[in-house]
């Protein structure tokens, strides 16, 4: 029996024997292994093995290539032809639609990097900032233009619960609201609504990083501190004056005490 025990596999190997190994479409490579007394431990990196970000990369490139060379487009058969080369190249659907999106902007904007050093960034402004004298418009105008054009729409998102007659008193400003897959939803322990002003925005490291809205009104006020602390907000930032807005600064919601200790306008 105890011979039969030893035999067993009790993990199957999941690290590379040398240097590293591909499973299935993920590359491990082992960086360091130590040997102690009755386990091993090693550090491993494990990488997506050049296939769905790769292949969105060189899809966007290579048509980009074509429109320049022959004024057309083929997104599909491009990624078939590379998935006939090497499989699950363009690994996602949004990866996919992320193609079309990026050659769309490419079409409508042209090219508008500008390549280091920092005086090619000075020479950039001054074209910019050129009047066009056929359109009558300056650079930075016709691009600002195309930005336009090529944001989303208000018919491109749904708005359920700001039409809502019970929460059109919570809108600060009626031009700017929030769009239902975007809005922040603050729970509510007295079934009233769970509505507020307030939108989230991605940050450079994670998505849904920051919570941005107009400055809440005496009647949101408790909506407001109950968002920041539902959902964790460690730092504010105002960009109007405080005092102009009439916030109630002291209020309690439940168990919760605000008092704002010290003001400051930079």
């Amino acid at each position: 029996m105890a011979a039969e025990a030893l035999r067993t596999i009790k993990c199957q190997q999941y690290w590379p024997n040398d240097s590293s190994s591909v499973f299935d479409n993920i590359k491990v490579t082992l960086q360091k292994e130590e040997q102690l007394r009755s386990y091993c431990v090693r550090q491993l990196l494990s990488q997506i093995a050049g296939v769905g970000r790769t292949g969105t990369f060189i899809a966007i490139n290579n048509e980009i290539q074509r429109i320049k060379q022959e004024g057309v487009t083929d997104i599909h058969s491009f990624v078939c032809q590379m998935r006939f080369c090497r499989n699950f190249m363009v690994q996602t659907l949004p990866q996919y639609m992320f193609i079309h999106m990026a050659l769309l902007e490419y079409i409508n904007c042209g090219d508008t990097s500008i390549v280091a050093p920092i005086n090619n960034v000075q020479n950039k402004i001054d074209e910019l900032s050129t009047l066009n004298p056929k359109k009558g418009k300056t650079g930075f105008q016709m691009q600002f233009e195309k930005l336009d054009r090529n944001s989303s729409k208000e018919s491109d998102f749904t708005y359920v619960a700001v039409v809502s007659s019970k929460n059109k008193s919570k809108n600060r400003c009626k031009q700017f609201l929030p769009p239902e897959p975007a809005r922040v939803i603050v729970p509510q322990y007295d079934g009233s609504s769970d509505y507020i002003n307030f939108c989230f925005v991605d940050g450079y490291y994670k998505s849904k990083a920051f919570l941005v809205g107009p400055g809440p009104m005496q009647s949101t006020a408790t909506d407001f501190w109950t968002m920041v602390w539902e959902k964790k907000s460690y730092a504010i930032v105002m960009l109007g004056q405080i005092k102009r807005m009439k916030l109630k600064l002291h209020l309690s919601i439940g168990q919760l005490r605000i008092r704002v200790l010290s003001l400051a306008d930079f």
